[in-house]
């Protein structure tokens, strides 16, 4: 998690910046960011090959369906924060 505060930080630089090379930068990060969640919080993957071979949290970060990819990580993400009711509390 120190990594992800690491990178957060440089993104919120490149993100207050205003040319295309920063936006470029930011968005890199961001991926990096998505990445390391996933990482961090997937801990298998169950019943599903990827070219013809059993499906590993490293193959789907670099090889898996997008739509997958962010399903998961927006699984974690949901786990580590709070949910609407606990917000409101």
């Amino acid at each position: 998690m120190r990594r992800v505060r690491d990178l957060a930080a440089r993104l919120e630089y490149f993100e207050a910046g205003h040319d295309a090379k920063n936006g470029m930068e930011a968005s890199l990060l961001g991926a990096e960011i998505d990445r390391l969640y996933v990482r961090w919080g997937v801990e298998g993957v169950l019943g599903l090959d990827l070219d013809h071979a059993p499906a590993t949290v490293e193959t789907m970060i670099e090889s898996g369906p997008e739509d997958l990819f962010a399903e998961m990580l927006e699984a974690v993400k949901a786990e580590c924060g709070l949910s609407e009711k606990e917000r409101k509390n």
